[in-house]
């Protein structure tokens, strides 16, 4: 298939030459562009690869994901959550994996609460698999906005092992990311 932003041919989910999802990913809104139609049904392939049309274009790429995600102080988050002695972290979480699940395009995502009670009726086991999981939907939100991965599924994974302070600083981590995402 060819790809609609830059016009390299592949058959892969996303392009590997400017990263935009394939036709099936894509939403339904055609991207803007800055040239009349007219205009662009002229331009050859060497045009399409000139630095300035394909920035523009993933520039769009990236506003089509513009979500309105609320922006949190990571340090309002974490007074919040000694002060109601944990009770807002279950906020929190909940809001950290509805957020990534958007921002990732997840397929069949599972809801905040869900994850919460999963991990409430696992023992908190649910939770160390939900902390990698979010590490993963991270990197590919980052891989979407052709922006290279991190792999923070593990760190946010052996942060749990770190006594007391462990789990705050892995959800920190988590609201970072997602709002350098947003």
């Amino acid at each position: 298939m060819k790809c609609e932003y830059c016009g390299y041919e592949h058959n892969a989910k996303f392009c590997p030459n400017c990263g935009a999802a394939a036709p099936e990913q894509q939403t339904p809104a055609p991207p803007m562009q800055w040239q009349s139609s007219a205009d662009n049904n002229n331009i050859n392939r060497e045009q399409r690869n000139n630095g300035d049309f394909r920035s523009y274009q993933n520039h769009n790429v990236y506003n089509r994901y513009y979500s309105g995600i609320k922006i949190r102080s990571i340090a309002s988050c974490i007074i919040l959550t000694i002060i109601t002695c944990g009770l807002y972290s279950i906020l929190w979480f909940g809001n950290l994996n509805d957020e990534a699940n958007y921002l990732s395009e997840e397929p069949n995502p599972t809801s905040g609460g869900a994850a919460f009670l999963l991990s409430v009726i696992t023992c908190g086991i649910y939770y160390f698999y939900w902390a990698y999981m979010q590490g993963v939907r991270l990197d590919r939100a980052r891989m979407l906005r052709n922006m290279p991965p991190k792999n923070q599924g593990l760190t946010f994974l052996l942060l749990l092992f770190v006594p007391y302070a462990g789990g705050l600083i892995s959800l920190s981590l988590m609201q970072n990311e997602i709002n350098n995402l947003a």
